[in-house]
């Protein structure tokens, strides 16, 4: 239990329970992960060695192993300090056990996916760039294996890593309650958050780095590094962190969204939270069959050369459209659910999400050829934000959250893990314009022109920020929902302990009240309203927070270049940058994790969750105004921040329970 009391002093949150065998849908999960897997193998297998013979290869996988050594060392380092921090805690009886452990493993998955990508990418790019110079319909060939290996790495490796906490948590840890256990897994993801901001962050600053080598007119390796890792590790740490949150959370609100309706039947509690895992699964298969899909011949226009990708797309979104159904049936059997289309309203939830991910990046491949201009630039968010509304709108509304607002949120992660499901595909198809850049530049150092592979990389890959940013913006509402339930758990353990716990100002409940709380009540308790200043001001100060993150890392960015004077194509010059990068990168970050803590202490859950929300929905509109190639930086890099300051809140539900009832009277807020 986050911040909460030591673990010898408390008394058990929940009763003892009994807890059921895992139902055996369950390892569709696992064994869709281990198929993930098993295909990376065979096609890193098959890429074969690097070519060393070839001079321009050589030269620019040298530049970005340099960069990729500085950011696994830095992640690491970073992981180790909040480890050391995370057990500090729990020796001062403020963190459980599990929290520093789980942190450190969650954190190390995702950095060794993002490792594990970036071997493979020099594996492939070495291959590619090779036939590139004799045959582009070969190259393009070897790019769509390799980003398709590329895409299942983050997918398989988060879902095991998921699988198996899973059994840990609710299996072998049997002193923990199934919500207890369930709730605290959220905290995991912290870990892979972390790395997504420093795979992100120190991307972005490597990235915008290029300017000084553009300036003097000299083709620099540089430029060519930053973009290849932001594209590749960036991106699979992003969406890795993206999956994380968003199953982590379905399996804590899918406990609390059937115990609202059948407290009693931890069976069917323990079931539906098996759900979000089995539907991954069948997303990695999906991805799979999507990918194995045979192209029409090639067409010369770069327009009709794109049409096989979306076709893949289209195909593995309705395999999982038409398989969910199937899984959900399955997992919802026996189970009165209180909304107007049972079972088949959370079935819609999830295909939902799938098919808003998909209709977003031909939303923004339609939007594509038009000429940009200031004004239009604007418009084109809109479309994109009207699908996110509609889509949450809707999947409230089906789960039935109307009526029971516990449902209504579970429907919402639902719609984050649909989805994220058949990432794969979109990570491979983004993967593709990495390839490209790689072999552009090798046209412009060897005089050749690939200019028709670098087209249809374009045209599939620029879409998919907005896939991205709406995993980024689902995955931070799911969070919403386990942030109530653990300030309900947090007031449980408080009430526990003394006939009555203060909830806010004048509110006092027992035990009794705490347990049957729902979020409404919660919301009452903590006057969570439009009504409140609290929440008026945590709203403002959380939409600053992306700002704040874009304006750093771009400033950092500036200084780093103007302090570096070794030449823009040397290895020395990469190295000085990538170290400069990653250790001025804290500074852009820390205050992702202090503020939410501080706010919570200050301004209540209200101001706290008008924060995260201000963070999410600014994060959110900035990514999708920005545009990488008139403001320099990447939009869904913004969107990092709100997964990271929901887990950061989430973390401080224990202090912000026990403390800020307190602080408020004394400065007059209640």
């Amino acid at each position: 239990m986050p911040f909460a009391a030591p673990e010898k002093d408390r008394k058990p949150i929940g009763p003892a329970e009994p807890r059921p065998m895992v139902d055996p849908l369950f390892f569709i999960g696992p064994s869709g992960a281990l198929l993930g897997l098993f295909v990376v193998y065979i096609l890193y297998y098959q890429m074969g060695k690097t070519d060393s013979e070839n001079e321009p290869v050589s030269e620019t996988s040298e530049h970005l192993s340099i960069a990729l050594n500085q950011q696994t060392q830095f992640g690491l380092g970073v992981l180790g300090a909040i480890f050391v921090a995370l057990l500090m805690l729990y020796f001062a009886g403020l963190s459980p056990a599990s929290i520093a452990p789980a942190f450190l493993i969650g954190g190390f998955c995702s950095a060794m996916s993002s490792q594990l990508s970036a071997a493979l990418f020099r594996r492939a790019n070495a291959r590619i760039l090779k036939a590139d110079s004799e045959d582009t319909h070969a190259a393009e060939r070897l790019a769509q294996q390799g980003s398709v290996a590329i895409g299942l790495i983050p997918a398989s490796i988060a879902l095991l890593y998921i699988s198996t906490a899973y059994l840990v948590m609710t299996g072998l840890l049997r002193t923990l309650s199934l919500s207890e256990s369930t709730t605290i897994m959220v905290c995991f993801a912290l870990g892979s958050s972390v790395q997504a901001l420093v795979a992100r962050g120190g991307a972005e600053i490597l990235r915008l780095n290029s300017s000084r080598a553009l300036a003097i007119g000299k083709e620099s390796p540089l430029q060519l590094v930053g973009t290849t890792v932001r594209r590749v590790s960036g991106n699979v740490a992003d969406l890795y962190d993206s999956f994380a949150c968003a199953n982590l959370a379905s399996i804590a609100l899918a406990v609390s969204a059937v115990a609202s309706f059948a407290p009693t039947d931890t069976t069917g509690q323990a079931r539906v939270s098996l759900l979000p895992i089995a539907l991954s699964g069948i997303g990695v298969i999906a991805s799979l069959f999507g990918a194995t899909l045979k192209a029409d011949p090639l067409e010369q226009a770069p327009a009709g050369r794109a049409r096989p990708y979306i076709r893949r797309s289209i195909a593995a979104c309705a395999l999982f459209c038409g398989a969910s159904a199937g899984i959900s049936f399955l997992f919802l059997r026996g189970l009165t659910i209180p909304s107007h289309f049972g079972w088949g309203g959370l079935w819609g939830c999830a295909i939902a999400g799938t098919l808003a991910g998909l209709l977003l990046t031909l939303v923004a491949r339609a939007l594509q050829g038009i000429r940009e201009t200031p004004g239009w630039s604007f418009l084109q968010a809109c479309p994109p934000a009207w699908i996110l509304a509609s889509t949450l709108l809707g999947s409230f509304w089906m789960a039935g959250g109307f009526s029971n607002p516990a449902l209504g949120m579970f429907g919402l992660s639902l719609t984050s893990v649909g989805l994220l499901a058949p990432m794969s595909l979109f990570v491979g198809n983004q993967v593709l314009e990495a390839f490209s850049d790689n072999a552009a530049f090798q046209a412009r150092t060897t005089e050749s022109s690939p200019e028709v592979f670098r087209a249809v990389s374009r045209l599939v890959a620029r879409p998919l920020q907005n896939f991205s940013i709406a995993g980024s913006f689902f995955s931070a509402v799911a969070l919403f929902g386990t942030y109530g339930e653990e300030i309900k758990r947090q007031l449980i353990a408080i009430a526990s302990q003394e006939p009555k716990a203060v909830v806010w100002g004048s509110v006092e409940i027992d035990q009794v009240a705490a347990r049957a709380a729902t979020f409404v009540e919660l919301a009452g308790w903590y006057q969570i309203t439009l009504w409140n200043p609290l929440v008026h001001f945590g709203l403002l100060i959380g939409a600053t927070i992306p700002l704040a993150l874009a304006g750093l890392i771009t400033l950092v960015a500036q200084r780093n270049s103007a302090d570096s004077d070794a030449r823009p194509d040397s290895l020395e010059r990469t190295q000085q940058v990538a170290q400069n990068a990653y250790r001025q990168l804290p500074l852009t970050g820390l205050f992702l994790l202090v503020l939410p803590a501080l706010a919570g202490l200050i301004l209540g859950p209200a101001g706290t969750m008008g924060l995260l929300l201000g963070c999410t929905l600014s994060g959110c509109l900035l990514g999708l105004l920005t545009n990488e190639s008139r403001d320099g930086l990447s939009g869904s890099t913004l969107n990092v921040c709100s997964k990271l300051v929901s887990l950061s809140a989430l973390l401080g539900a224990g202090l912000t329970v026990s403390l800020a009832p307190a602080i408020a009277s004394y400065l007059g807020f209640v």
